[in-house]
């Protein structure tokens, strides 16, 4: 204000904090999910910075929704693995009691393939994660960044605003993240999922280094094996504060697979960069890579959820 400039206020996903070291102490707890962080990824009013998005179903609950077709790693309930490609167009979505599908009695909306709904009959429901967030009749509806719109034909009046998923089969555990990483014991060697922005409307995240065997960063990947999970990390820092012999310039994408393919059936990669943070039994257990443009020093990022193993 002082500076002649004007007030931005933004809104900050209510869940968004630092990791407690003391959650650890029974276990290993990390960061896993990808989230909205940068201003360029709140087009959309109903955006939230932090908001995290991608699947993490436990016990057979989605406690999130998959949204983008992005690498997910299964675990069912008779061990049997699967490392695919999983979007919100996969699976039934459960409002009121009633069940919706895309392509069958509802149109689902995401971006980048759209960032407005058409003009058309029928209503436009905004859904982020597991809430309804608005609703309208007509079309026009700008499509959430983080979130998508489900479309029916007929008008509809809606009583309770959580939204339910299920899928056929019983998983044991799933998340998502990306690239996948190791499939059916071969490791890859480039991209399968589609992360690469280009000239379309935003989607998140907006920027994630496309080259395969270039970019260094702090990675951390997660990949089961006969029902064990295996959990690589490696400490990396900002390229413009990294410090020759005093930090760890982290992996390549080919280099956190390679790491990684003899422990594991299935493996994909999870959020790292700067938000990487690993606590082992109470302790920290990985360098920060968030700098902040001060070489040295180091500054948790706050995150909006994290994974915790009890061992």
């Amino acid at each position: 204000a002082n500076r002649g400039l004007p007030l931005k206020f933004l809104v900050v996903y209510p869940e968004i904090g630092l990791l407690d070291p003391g959650i650890s102490k029974n276990g290993l707890v990390f960061n896993s999910h990808f989230f909205l962080m940068e201003l360029t990824d709140l087009t959309s009013y109903h955006s939230l910075i932090g908001q995290p998005f991608g699947t993490l179903i436990i016990n057979n609950e989605f406690i999130l929704p998959p949204l983008y077709p992005r690498a997910t790693i299964f675990l069912k309930e008779n061990e049997n693995i699967i490392v695919k490609s999983f979007s919100i167009k996969n699976i039934d979505i459960i409002i009121d009691g009633k069940i919706y599908k895309d392509g069958e009695n509802a149109d689902i909306f995401i971006r980048p393939l759209y960032e407005i709904t058409p003009i058309q009959s029928g209503t436009d429901i905004v859904i982020i994660n597991n809430s309804i967030v608005s609703y309208k009749y007509g079309g026009g509806v700008m499509i959430p960044d983080g979130g998508y719109i489900l479309h029916l034909n007929n008008k509809i009046e809606i009583s309770k605003n959580k939204v339910g998923y299920r899928i056929d089969d019983k998983i044991s555990f799933a998340v998502e993240g990306g690239p996948a990483l190791v499939v059916g014991g071969r490791v890859l060697d480039k991209f399968t999922d589609d992360f690469y922005k280009g000239d379309t409307p935003s989607y998140p995240p907006t920027e994630f280094p496309v080259d395969w065997n270039e970019r260094h960063a702090a990675r951390i990947a997660i990949g089961i094996k006969k029902g064990r999970f295996t959990f690589l990390y490696a400490s990396g820092t900002n390229r413009e504060t990294y410090i020759s012999a005093y930090d760890s310039i982290g992996f390549t994408l080919k280099e956190t697979a390679e790491a990684i393919q003899n422990e594991c059936y299935g493996a994909i990669n999870l959020d790292g960069g700067g938000s990487a943070q690993v606590y082992f039994f109470g302790g920290k257990f990985l360098r920060f890579g968030d700098r902040r443009g001060y070489p040295g020093l180091e500054f948790p990022r706050p995150i909006p959820m994290a994974l915790k193993f009890t061992l």
